[in-house]
């Protein structure tokens, strides 16, 4: 088994926000969609070489992932999705999961013509990635997950389950509004489907247990970047989670909480760097069992 590597990340977080994000010499497209199911998604993409997939967390937009864009466009075809009912996509009918969530996404890549991608997501996105890998296999080389997992604690959940806009302190409110082109109706679904998840969030490992199952099953290489001190992800269920997945590696972040690398929100202020570093390591290897 690979020992677990403790190590503080340093990054710096700029928000960039317009129609053409200029990534060096690779231009990042905005305004993109594609339709599945009737849901119309939102991407942005720009880039060259093998694809990889970024999805954001629940309550942002891609915008989240724009920092990273001018790091990995020179060696990846980028991809951002808006996940459903987020940012400019389309909100799916019915109740929210992470199951329809996955379909969408493996729909929305089959639409694009691209076979199987590289990939990166945080939190709900990182969930995402997990029902996408137990769903479609082939569909993912690797991945890395960033404080998303197949469980949450008990005190998450009862946070999650009352959560809505106005917990929000001003600034962040601000951020939502923008991100979400001030479309009150669109940050009160989101906060709905929030909700509906919490309602039916495992926070037991038994409760866990019929996904953790197929978890086991996930053949790729996944690289776990996490917070020590997240709320909602505590470190029992990171090290869960990486006990089940027989090709994991874990690299947790002292001092940090839910979102370690994005100083927007609370991460380190100089956390990128280390990160962009070792994901590019990552993303750059030849798949090997790690963890054994």
């Amino acid at each position: 088994m690979q020992i677990l590597r403790t190590q503080i990340l340093i990054t710096a977080m700029t928000l960039i926000s317009s129609n053409i994000i200029q990534a060096k010499n690779f231009p990042i497209s905005e305004n993109n969609h594609v339709t599945v199911d009737s849901v119309r998604l939102h991407y942005r993409t720009g880039g060259q070489g093998p694809y990889l997939l970024l999805l954001h967390g629940f309550t942002l937009s891609s915008e989240e992932w724009t920092e990273f864009f001018d790091d990995f466009s020179p060696n990846y075809t980028i991809i951002a999705f808006d996940l459903p009912g987020h940012g400019k996509s389309d909100r799916p009918d019915g109740s929210f999961s992470y199951n329809k969530w996955a379909e969408l996404i493996l729909k929305a890549l089959d639409m694009l013509n691209i076979q199987s991608v590289k990939a990166i997501g945080h939190s709900a996105g990182a969930i995402t990635l997990l029902h996408m890998a137990i769903m479609q296999p082939d569909a993912l080389e690797s991945m890395i997950l960033i404080d998303g997992a197949h469980r949450g604690s008990k005190e998450s959940k009862e946070e999650l389950m009352a959560d809505g806009f106005e917990k929000a302190d001003s600034e962040l409110q601000k951020y939502y509004l923008k991100i979400h082109h001030n479309d009150m109706d669109r940050i009160s679904a989101i906060f709905e489907d929030i909700r509906d998840m919490a309602a039916r969030y495992p926070v037991s490992s038994k409760e866990a247990e019929p996904i953790l199952s197929k978890i086991k099953k996930i053949s790729i290489p996944v690289f776990l970047i996490w917070g020590d001190h997240d709320f909602h992800f505590p470190m029992d269920i990171v090290t869960e989670l990486y006990l089940a997945l027989p090709n994991s590696r874990l690299w947790v972040i002292p001092d940090q909480g839910h979102v370690p690398i994005w100083s927007f929100m609370g991460g380190d202020e100089q956390a990128a760097d280390l990160f962009v570093e070792m994901a590019k390591e990552f993303l750059s290897e030849e798949n090997s069992d790690q963890n054994n």
